[in-house]
């Protein structure tokens, strides 16, 4: 028998017992979910904070001494406990087995319920620490497995803090539906999954996609209805904080182009508003020279230029990018028959008679995206979005007008957005 996991399981954390939860315990569980949320936001919140002064601080210059020094932390911390010392995936395995199957005084022992539960409370807050510091560091990890780690911590605390209250209140109040089950009725390794669940969700803001990786990795269909409770609260709660998960955070962090049409709202606005103030550089399809090309890419850093019929008619014909312009050019120069003042044509049409000349018509796109200029600029948005356009010809009654890039376009959505903030504020203040 195959056993590729080295667990005797088919999937890597799959739970063998089928423990009937209560419904009582969706109260739990969404407060489960709450605190993932809430333990998702200040990750948010911390992490970019770190990584923003870990790139303005001497240390930037030395980073295998930042690692270094990371290690040697989370070594001092980890070593001193057995439950600490194996790596993040036994841990979670420890986490998501029952006491009955796996014993482990550290998490199981009722003997000593408040030690169990300040151990669990201070490992996941010792885990959730060095998990700010270490993710963004310049060597290859993720987050998934910390996070979990995380939220099973916690979740595991709370569920052994309730079978340690129904033990000792008994079957009354709450715990009556206890009486009528033969098994123990509260499983703290159940609230350790949907604990993992909610700190994930926090951090991440993903919602059906984790649940099915949640059924997934533990094979506990049963615990679909908790998992789904948690997550969701889990999201609002966070979003109630800080509506961004982590990667949209180290997006901007990186100052990487990003558009997010679920946040834009500027329905009045048209297209032509972003192209107030902006330069235009363009291409005709004749008069262009080897010396006329080389001075616009000199002189520029766009990545690409639309093609026109002339600078007087302005009638878009294509689309041709700066890499390709530049390779062109390069090669044409080392042949002897080539100058600066040799023509260069984007239709054969136009070719000179005699003499030599460049033929630009292959590399031209002949089909880029276009917009009007009365097109709503929420729709541009979407289409950034959806079809992952780098750029956008504006035209009116076919004369171009202008070209719409990303970089462009989020400058403008910032430039309203803190306007329309700064009228807001301005008009409470009036009132």
């Amino acid at each position: 028998r195959l056993d590729p996991l080295k667990n005797h399981k088919s999937v890597i954390f799959e739970v063998t017992y089928h423990h009937e939860w209560q419904l009582f315990e969706l109260v739990p569980f969404a407060l489960l979910g709450a605190v993932g949320g809430l333990v998702g936001a200040a990750f948010n919140k911390l992490n970019p904070l770190v990584c923003q002064k870990r790139r303005s601080s001497w240390i930037k210059r030395w980073p295998l001494t930042e690692v270094a020094l990371v290690c040697l932390l989370s070594s001092m911390i980890h070593f001193p406990f057995k439950l600490l010392r194996s790596n993040n995936m036994i841990l979670l395995h420890d986490l998501f087995s029952s006491c009955d199957e796996e014993y482990h005084d550290e998490i199981c022992s009722s003997e000593s319920p408040q030690l169990v539960l300040l151990y669990l409370v201070t490992f996941g807050i010792a885990k959730l620490c060095l998990t700010v510091i270490t993710y963004g560091l310049r060597i290859p990890g993720g987050l998934f497995v910390p996070s979990l780690t995380v939220g099973a911590l916690f979740g595991r605390a709370l569920g052994f803090a309730i079978k340690v209250l129904q033990e000792f209140v008994g079957d009354a109040g709450v715990f009556a539906a206890c009486g009528h089950t033969t098994q123990q009725c509260i499983n703290p390794a159940i609230y350790a999954i949907v604990g993992a669940a909610s700190v994930l969700g926090g951090v991440t803001r993903m919602t059906v996609s984790l649940v099915v990786i949640m059924i997934e990795l533990t094979n506990g269909l049963q615990y679909i209805i908790p998992l789904m409770i948690a997550i969701m609260v889990s999201k609002f709660v966070a979003e109630a904080f800080d509506g961004e998960s982590i990667y949209i955070e180290h997006i901007r962090l990186n100052g990487f182009p990003l558009l997010d049409t679920g946040k834009e709202q500027l329905l009045e606005e048209q297209t032509v508003s972003v192209l107030l103030g902006r330069e235009l550089k363009v291409l005709s399809m004749t008069g262009e020279t080897v010396a006329s090309i080389t001075s616009l890419l000199d002189r520029t850093l766009y990545k690409g230029f639309p093609v026109v019929t002339s600078q007087g008619e302005m009638l878009v014909v294509g689309y041709v990018r700066r890499q390709i312009l530049k390779r062109m050019i390069e090669k044409a120069t080392s042949d002897s028959r080539v100058n600066p003042r040799t023509p260069c044509v984007f239709s054969r049409s136009y070719a000179p008679q005699s003499g030599a000349w460049i033929d630009l018509s292959t590399y031209l796109d002949r089909s880029p995206d276009i917009v009007f200029h009365s097109t709503p600029l929420n729709r541009v948005v979407e289409m950034f979005s959806a079809i992952g356009l780098r750029y956008l010809l504006v035209t009116r009654d076919g004369k171009l007008m202008g070209i719409v890039k990303k970089k462009d376009l989020l400058e403008h959505l910032d430039y309203e957005r803190v306007r329309n903030t700064s009228s807001t504020r301005g008009g409470q203040e009036d009132s």
